[in-house]
């Protein structure tokens, strides 16, 4: 793999450390695993929250209402819906 900088000449300081921070983060984001994990961290952190002692803050924020639209025309659901939506 060349180098990123060989091919646009001159880097400022702050392009080269914004660089080393970001190209890990680029191929952790472009691994196929990376989504399935992400997803299951997810999950597991929804189920925590469900189930502990927040559980009923939870369930009032998926109960809460959300509207997308404009004058005139609305989608107004709850936050649950929306999820299912999508």
């Amino acid at each position: 793999m060349k180098d990123k900088s060989q091919n646009r000449g001159y880097m400022a300081p702050w392009e080269s450390a914004f660089d080393r921070v970001l190209t890990p983060l680029e191929e952790f984001i472009q691994r196929q695993t990376t989504g399935a994990v992400l997803l299951m961290l997810c999950a597991v952190a929804a189920f925590v929250i469900a189930n502990g002692p927040w559980s009923d803050d939870y369930h009032h924020m998926l109960d809460m209402r959300f509207a997308f639209g404009w004058e005139g025309f609305a989608l107004p659901m709850s936050v649950h819906h929306w999820i299912n939506v999508s």
